[in-house]
């Protein structure tokens, strides 16, 4: 029998590791921004203006593990039917 989407818990198992290394990157970019514009005494708008410029591209790669997480999943289904 072949599967075209993902099951209940392969989608579990998607949202989990997206949110696992999402919450992990994130946060260490943050204390990254925080911890550099503290260093430099930039003042608001150009702590905002570092933060962007190292949170668009983490963002980025937060949508790069989520592809690879499905595709990961839908690997293993498609492993599971060839049994």
């Amino acid at each position: 029998m072949k599967r075209n989407g993902l099951t209940i818990g392969s989608l579990f198992g998607v949202v989990s590791v997206t949110t696992l290394i999402a919450v992990e990157l994130l946060s260490a970019v943050g204390a990254f921004a925080w911890a550099l514009s503290g260093l430099f005494n930039l003042n608001d708008v150009a702590s905002y203006v570092l933060a962007a410029i190292v949170g668009i591209p983490s963002l980025v790669l937060v949508v790069k593990v989520a592809r690879l997480a499905i595709e990961s999943e839908k690997a293993m289904l498609l492993a599971e039917d060839r049994r």
